[in-house]
């Protein structure tokens, strides 16, 4: 079908979002949720570094048990890091976070029978903070939240 006029033709071109302009538009509320998304989620670098002292605790725990012998992981308060007995592993805590072992040790124990000492290693900033607990009788490491 032929167009009635010459501006029905050119209307009919500018009707719509080209896919260019799509991906410009996406691409800008990618931007704007990247910047803001750390500001809003408060709490998230504790998070995360729990879950990486969570799996260092429990790699050290198999570590002993494969091995069958005493493995020591050092907490280093001091220097803001959680060092593996078992390998060169650390898990480095950033300044904005606190870091503590409960009981006021320097470390947590890993025996070859899979037990280990009772500790929570805490984390926390301003408005809340993780644990890693460690169950003595059982080994489990396990992520709990508290109390800044």
């Amino acid at each position: 079908m032929a167009p009635t006029s010459p501006t029905s033709e050119s209307r009919r071109r500018r009707d719509g979002f080209t896919l260019i302009e799509m991906a410009v538009a996406l691409l800008v509320v990618a931007l704007v949720a990247a910047l803001a998304l750390p500001r809003v989620l408060p709490g998230r670098d504790s998070h995360v570094i729990a879950y990486d002292i969570a799996a260092l605790l429990r790699a050290d725990r198999e570590y002993a048990a494969r091995q069958q012998r005493l493995v020591m992981t050092r907490i280093d308060v001091a220097g803001r890091q959680v060092v593996s007995g078992a390998s060169t592993a650390t898990v480095s805590v950033p300044a904005n976070l606190s870091l503590r072992l409960a009981d006021g040790g320097d470390g947590i124990a890993f025996l070859p029978d899979g037990r280990a000492s009772d500790a929570v290693v805490v984390l926390s900033e301003a408005r809340q903070g993780y644990g890693v607990r460690v169950n003595g009788l059982s080994g489990a490491v396990d992520i709990v939240r508290t109390r800044p």
